[in-house]
């Protein structure tokens, strides 16, 4: 490596490392959700099993009764799926939900809005660390490709 592709390297590094995070946000929170509000099917979902009060603790944001089930809609059934976010009550019937899938493990029940933002929010940051990047190290990057451009040009 020559000496100028350190720098090169070590913006690479910098700026790869938060969209590597991000991703992985975006991949363990929020994306069986985007993939419910995007593609997902919508049904109903019939807590039959485990519905347990669940109080808020310190790992908790929010308390509520957790309950499993057999979703049903759109000719899909979907076996054993949980029920997120908590409801607040009860439930004495079958729930609308949207789920990702056939393979889905999660119903959703939250409204279409409030799954965009959260689908967005992931989105949102992956984008922001390597438009920093380029636009903050963008004569950098030119110049460098430029170089190695013309070096290509003149042995090729």
């Amino acid at each position: 490596m020559k000496f100028w592709d350190w720098p090169l390297a070590l913006m690479v590094l910098v700026f790869a490392a938060p969209i590597v995070a991000g991703g992985a946000v975006l991949y363990t929170r929020g994306w069986d959700e985007a993939r419910a509000y995007f593609v997902g099917e919508s049904g109903q979902v019939a807590p039959f099993r485990d519905c347990e009060w669940v109080p808020r603790t310190n790992g908790d944001k929010d308390e509520g009764w957790e309950c499993r089930g057999v979703f049903t809609g759109g000719g899909l059934r979907v076996n054993d799926v949980r029920l997120t976010p908590r409801l607040p009550e009860r439930p004495t019937g079958p729930v609308p939900a949207i789920v990702s899938g056939p393979s889905a493990t999660t119903a959703w029940t939250t409204s279409g809005a409030e799954m965009l933002f959260a689908a967005t929010a992931g989105v949102v940051l992956m984008a922001i660390s390597p438009t920093i990047g380029v636009l903050q190290f963008r004569k950098e990057i030119a110049a460098a490709y430029r170089k190695r451009r013309s070096r290509r040009d003149l042995t090729g």
